[in-house]
């Protein structure tokens, strides 16, 4: 927009130039960073907007408070619409085939992103991308006026995706909701000392992953994190942790070794539900509550050292062999190791008898 003797004007702008590389895959091949993208629409604002300012000299002149009223509705309505699309998720670009989004221009910081709104589900949008194969993420990049530090994976930025290996660079903070929900092909991901949040849901459904081994900087873990990756053998936790939130490792079933934080208070609902393959876990002195079916199904595990304070739901155990335990050590003493023993063996695949309290 341009003056000329006080009247805003419409600079004329090639529209063939970046329009739509915000909403649709691009050619991502090419290793030169591209120039920040226009917004969708952005051309219809700029002249939009000059309509009002045309009458800038009227507006400024007239008596008519009726027609001052409207032309300051219009322009606040405009701007308004110019604000949403210069919005975060706006300043987005590629760099060799991953698109970024700027979180700070003074910080420098940018995010992971995601690449086209797929649905709507009534809750929250829902996004996906087309990345594929090996994955190597920088711990800077130059986009737009500068180097930008890459510090978070943006909520859904590989979901569906058909990656195989993600590195992540040291300079991580956060990985978001839904990071990798889906994505179905990841066996191999770093999680840097970096970081210190997982969202909810971040690796859920990763079917073939099988190792995770996080730095001690991570301080949360978001449910669901981590459902269903049914190949999972070896977690590492960070021993910052102090809640693992329901349904953590739900349908682990391949889960062999995970350690416990020694920091750790409360295991959610069904955290650890169906992973059979768990067979010994010691519990710290800081836990404080066990959840709902927090190990149901985990057959064959024994769990040592939990506190006589701490609130176990009732059916935190069932179809789990320390529930077994739990009922052998009660009654023995009162009617004999042999005979409970026996009582408990014809009982163990029995999931209403195993569903009741202990002790009923």
């Amino acid at each position: 927009v341009g003056s000329d003797n006080g009247i805003s004007k419409t600079v004329r702008i090639n529209t063939n130039r970046g329009c739509n590389r915000d909403i649709s895959p691009i050619d991502k091949s090419s290793n030169i960073s591209r120039n920040p993208i226009i917004p969708d629409g952005i051309f219809l604002y700029t002249y939009i907007i000059t309509l009002p300012l045309r009458k800038l000299s009227y507006l400024c002149s007239t008596k008519n408070i009726h027609q001052k009223q409207g032309i300051m509705k219009r322009t606040f309505i405009i701007l308004s619409l110019i604000s949403m699309a210069l919005s975060s998720k706006a300043q987005a670009t590629y760099v060799d085939g991953i698109r970024y989004n700027v979180l700070d221009t003074v910080a420098k910081t940018c995010e992971v992103l995601y690449e086209t709104l797929f649905d709507n589900n009534g809750t929250r949008n829902i996004y996906i991308s087309s990345y594929s194969g090996d994955v190597v993420i920088p711990e800077k990049v130059e986009i737009f006026d500068g180097t930008y530090t890459v510090v978070a994976i943006s909520e859904q930025a590989f979901h569906d995706s058909s990656v195989t290996r993600v590195q992540l660079p040291n300079t991580i903070k956060t990985i978001g909701f839904g990071a990798f929900y889906g994505a179905d092909k990841l066996c191999d991901i770093n999680i840097p000392a970096s970081v210190k949040e997982i969202g909810p849901s971040a690796f859920e459904g990763c079917r073939y992953l099988d190792t995770v081994v996080m730095g001690d900087n991570v301080t949360k873990i978001g449910n669901c994190a981590f459902f269903g990756c049914v190949c999972l053998k070896t977690v590492k936790l960070s021993n910052k942790i102090k809640t693992l939130e329901e349904r953590t490792f739900t349908n682990c079933n391949s889960l062999e070794s995970v350690n416990i934080p020694t920091s750790l208070n409360t295991i959610g609902n069904v955290a650890f539900g169906g992973c059979e393959k768990l067979t010994n876990l010691t519990m710290p002195a800081t836990l404080k509550t066990i959840g709902e079916n927090a190990f149901y199904k985990c057959k064959n595990l024994e769990i040592k050292g939990i506190p006589a304070t701490a609130k176990v739901a009732p059916t935190a155990f069932d179809l789990c062999k320390h529930k077994y335990n739990i009922v052998q050590k009660k009654y023995s003493a009162k009617y004999g190791a042999a005979l409970v023993s026996k009582v408990v063996g014809l009982f163990k695949n029995n999931a209403q008898v195993m569903d009741c309290p202990i002790g009923t």
